[in-house]
């Protein structure tokens, strides 16, 4: 059942303008349009496994509550991982992503609010229903990326189930928390850092 002004709402609402501004950016769109380059995806999803991992340690803060999502981070990781395996085709790793550190340090560094923690799972996992178009349109203009964008639709057809699953929980979650401006701030921090990462890939596009 779908929440009502609950702070999964307030979320979706509150970050709408840093959604769309994060969406236009110019790697996204080659996302999108099936354009990108090996390297340039290799980058992002290099930094995007950053992401991941940071929000899955910081949702340690939301104790028991919080295991399911920590559950879904550390499953985004092991895709992200498996992705990259191939995606790098024998390349190094890049270094660390400084917009990844950036919003670590803006959130809390090594200790984030719980809500914090909250409203940077929202954003992420809230990504992956872009993402399965993102797939598609990768799978269609560069089949031979196919094996390695299982990160892009963890969940198949029962993706919007899972998402207004997950908004329930953000929303039961956040009511027993309280201080909605800072999951608030957070996600708004994290559309911001989507476009760093973003920036970060475009820079060493081949």
């Amino acid at each position: 059942m779908r929440d009502t002004n609950g702070l999964a709402d307030l979320l979706k609402q509150a970050t709408a303008e840093a959604h769309r501004s994060a969406e236009s950016h110019a790697f996204q769109r080659s996302l999108v349009r099936g354009q990108v380059s090996r390297r340039a995806l290799a980058r992002h999803q290099a930094a995007q496994l950053e992401l991941v991992r940071s929000i899955e340690a910081r949702l340690g803060a939301l104790g028991s509550s919080g295991a399911g999502f920590r559950d879904a981070m550390g499953a985004h990781a092991a895709r992200l991982e498996a992705d990259l395996a191939g995606l790098r085709n024998g390349e190094p790793a890049p270094p660390p992503s400084p917009g990844v550190r950036s919003l670590s340090d803006r959130l809390g560094g090594e200790s984030w609010p719980p809500q914090a923690a909250l409203g940077a799972f929202y954003v992420v996992e809230g990504s992956m229903n872009g993402n399965r178009f993102i797939r598609r349109a990768l799978l269609a203009a560069r089949p031979e990326l196919g094996a390695h964008l299982a990160y892009f639709d963890p969940y198949g057809e029962d993706q919007r189930r899972c998402w207004q699953e997950v908004r329930a929980e953000i929303s039961r979650i956040g009511a027993e928390l309280g201080r909605p401006e800072l999951a608030v701030r957070a996600a708004r921090a994290t559309f911001e850092a989507a476009g760093a990462l973003a920036s970060e890939a475009t820079s060493s596009r081949s």
